[in-house]
């Protein structure tokens, strides 16, 4: 899930499914033992809040 999101966002920086799915993902790896720190999950953090504000932004343009 992971790669496959990483290449969705590098071909579409506006598809806010990726960055949700992506967000879901570094917070998963973060939590195994293999990736014994807090940066994956920081980085899984930062992703999900770019995939809401993607989510917002698309919603503020369509109430014209």
């Amino acid at each position: 899930m992971y790669d496959d999101s990483v290449q969705a966002i590098e071909l579409d920086d506006q598809y806010f499914k990726a960055y949700i799915k992506n967000g879901e993902a570094c917070i998963e790896l973060g939590k195994s033992p293999k990736h014994d720190n807090t940066d994956m999950i920081d980085k899984g953090i930062k992703r999900l809040k770019k995939g809401l504000s993607l989510i917002d932004h698309m919603n503020k343009n369509d109430k014209n």
